[in-house]
């Protein structure tokens, strides 16, 4: 009896941080709609990858084999 008791106040306590979770998670989307979380690691946004010589020649295309 004491087993399901126990799990009775697991259940409880999980059922209310799951709650609170999903009410933090409504909250930043009601409060902040256009944060997309760029900023958590203090991450710079992924730069454009320049092209070598080898593929702005062109000549190794599919289209010239």
């Amino acid at each position: 009896m004491d087993a399901v008791f126990i799990f009775g106040i697991c259940i409880v306590i999980l059922g209310f941080l799951c709650w609170a979770w999903v009410q933090g998670i409504d909250n930043m989307m009601r409060d902040f709609p256009d944060y997309k979380g760029e900023d958590l690691f203090d991450e710079e946004p992924p730069k454009k990858k320049e092209k070598s010589e080898w593929e702005q020649d062109g000549h190794h295309t599919k289209q010239n084999i």
